[in-house]
């Protein structure tokens, strides 16, 4: 665990401030003594203090096991997305913080209950695991830049992680510089627009992989929700999603910025990033652009121990296998089983988001009422599988999540995965079945928060 040192002063000024309700100047920043390199600053502006002190804390690099890739048996065989079958996610939560001021009352979250995979020590006890820095200013100046990579919908995480993202430029933790769409569909585009637009950031550009084939829920699901909120980006050619990563990549590296590429879908767009040669954007391949400029890969894909081919790589395999072999960088990845055992509940939507009479997040989640979630249908409590991927790539130094040591992830010819530890720069969010109901609470409590605040 990361060591704080926290002096009285700042324990003092941050208990008033929560007592009182201060009305200090909203650009007033309490900061910890310079001479000693705090690990902490305190933030006070328009949604009050900005966090507890404990999230502000960017600690030092955790301690923590490795993994020992196993199966676990047929009763777990289940599959990220459309057609899985429920796994057992019984136990309820009470959720402790009101995360914004604005929203409405609290209720009762229900985290799931973890499945029951084998994690157990791989690399010797106390390995270290990934050395986990602040991304602002690794490969540049200024907060990183981030390209979001999605397979948005049906599944409502794709909208919740994309609201997180809108929630941390605002926080002046990250520019949202792109969202490339990994599935072959305009309307998904637009939909992705649309929300885009409803967080005041109508022009990010967006991209599409046309070389995957149209799925049978783009049919109904994009065009129903897309129709419904203002949106533009069909108005002229979409671009190919790999070809505006390069074009982010090559302006970044032009202006010294660095890059965090987040994936929560198929592999096909950064795939053919990996492979592209240099062309009238940058001489440079896409590889050599990744390794110069994006410190993290923070990917939503796989499982570790469960045996299963999951949805995002079981649906593009061969991209899949090409992105983990390839990837000249350093990667987190976070496995199926970890989203599966925290889930988002439906009362923040339901409660957090009356700041507006219609909310493109809440009608997108009452959209569907699909047979996987918990407590399905109409009222579901989302499995978070893409929220744990952003908060990771975001804050890495929070430590929201378990960790393993440093090795590789290899995906077999069926689309199941593994973990090696040792050689290689890939660390994976393990050990979802050690959480403790205070580790989930957390975690579910700063999704709250980012998904509940306004634009």
């Amino acid at each position: 665990m990361p060591t704080w040192r926290i002096p009285p002063f700042l324990l003092v000024l941050s208990m008033a401030l929560v007592a009182c309700g201060s009305g200090l100047d909203p650009e007033l920043v309490a900061t910890a003594e310079e001479a000693t390199s705090s690990k902490v600053t305190l933030v006070v502006g328009e949604e009050g203090v900005a966090d507890d002190l404990g999230q502000q804390a960017t600690g030092e690099a955790a301690t923590g096991e490795a993994l020992v890739v196993g199966d676990v048996g047929d009763e777990t065989s289940t599959v990220h997305g459309e057609g899985a079958e429920n796994t057992d996610a019984g136990a309820e939560e009470e959720s402790g913080s009101d995360a914004d001021a604005d929203a409405g009352s609290d209720a009762d979250a229900d985290t799931g209950a973890a499945p029951e995979a084998e994690t157990a020590s791989g690399a010797g006890e106390g390995a270290k695991a990934v050395s986990k820095t602040p991304s602002a200013g690794s490969a540049g100046s200024g907060v990183p830049l981030v390209i979001y990579d999605t397979d948005m919908g049906p599944d409502i995480d794709d909208a919740l992680a994309l609201a997180m993202l809108h929630s941390y430029q605002k926080l002046g933790k990250i520019e949202l510089a792109a969202v490339t769409v990994s599935r072959n569909s305009v309307d998904g585009a637009r939909f992705t627009d649309a929300l885009n637009t409803f967080y005041g950031r109508p022009d990010i550009p967006i991209g599409i992989n046309r070389n995957n084939p149209p799925y049978y829920d783009d049919r109904v699901f994009y065009p129903a929700l897309a129709n419904k909120w203002p949106n533009d980006v069909a108005q002229k050619p979409i671009e190919d999603g790999y070809k505006l990563q390069r074009r982010v990549l090559a302006e970044a590296r032009g202006s010294g910025r660095s890059v965090l590429l987040i994936q929560t879908g198929f592999s096909g767009n950064v795939s053919q990033l990996l492979d592209s040669p240099g062309d009238g954007i940058s001489p440079m391949s896409g590889s050599e652009l990744v390794r110069e400029t994006v410190p993290l890969f923070s990917i939503m894909a796989g499982s570790i121990g469960l045996g299963i081919a999951e949805f995002n790589i079981e649906k593009e395999i061969g991209p899949a296998r090409n992105v983990f072999a390839k990837w000249p960088g350093p990667l987190a990845m976070s496995p199926f089983e970890l989203g599966n055992s925290i889930t988002y509940p439906y009362w923040a939507i339901r409660d957090k988001l009356t700041w507006v009479s219609r909310h493109p997040v809440r009608e997108a989640y009452e959209f569907n009422d699909l047979g996987w979630h918990v407590d399905a249908p109409p009222f579901y409590n989302m499995r978070s599988w893409d929220l744990t991927s952003v908060i990771e790539a975001v804050e890495p130094g929070a430590d929201y999540f378990l960790t393993s040591t440093t090795g590789k992830v290899q995906v077999d010819p069926t689309g199941r995965t593994s973990f090696q530890p040792g050689q290689g720069q890939h660390y994976v969010l393990d050990r979802a079945n050690q959480y403790t109901a205070q580790q989930r609470q957390r975690v579910v409590d700063r999704m709250i928060e980012l998904v509940s605040m306004r634009p």
